[in-house]
């Protein structure tokens, strides 16, 4: 009976990640992506730059780029008295306004790693990852 509670209560306790690390975790990845395409494809996006997997390496920077900027606009919330701030190396604060933002952004990054998914041969170094389904 014991082990019928604790499961149930695990699982609540564990629940999804937050946001944050969401977030973290899909800017890691699409960098993943971005090194691969920029060491492997080097020459075939200088020589043709419109190729889809080079505006896709592109559009994975951007989205890196503003995925931390949002990560840091929703973790800028006011600190505990004396802890230090998020950007200075404290705990995420949430700024509730920032998380649709922070959501749709990481839905992006997660999309885009999808279709540069499509352009990996079979034997390459990178393997192609499934990324989480949203933030929350």
């Amino acid at each position: 009976m014991r082990k019928l509670v604790f499961i149930p209560l695990l699982l609540f306790l564990t629940g999804c990640p937050k946001p944050e690390v969401t977030a973290r975790d899909a800017i890691a990845g699409a960098h993943g992506y971005v090194v691969y395409g920029q060491s492997e494809w080097k020459a075939e996006c200088t020589a043709t730059p419109t190729q889809g997997k080079c505006q896709l390496v592109n559009k994975l920077i951007a989205g890196e780029h503003t995925t931390a900027d949002l990560l840091a606009v929703y973790c800028s919330g006011t600190p505990k008295s004396g802890a230090q701030p998020y950007a200075q190396g404290g705990e995420c604060v949430e700024v509730k306004s920032a998380y649709n933002a922070l959501s749709a952004s990481v839905a992006n990054i997660q999309d885009l790693i999808k279709q540069v998914n499509m352009f990996l041969p079979a034997n390459t170094k990178v393997k192609p990852i499934q990324p989480a389904v949203g933030v929350r």
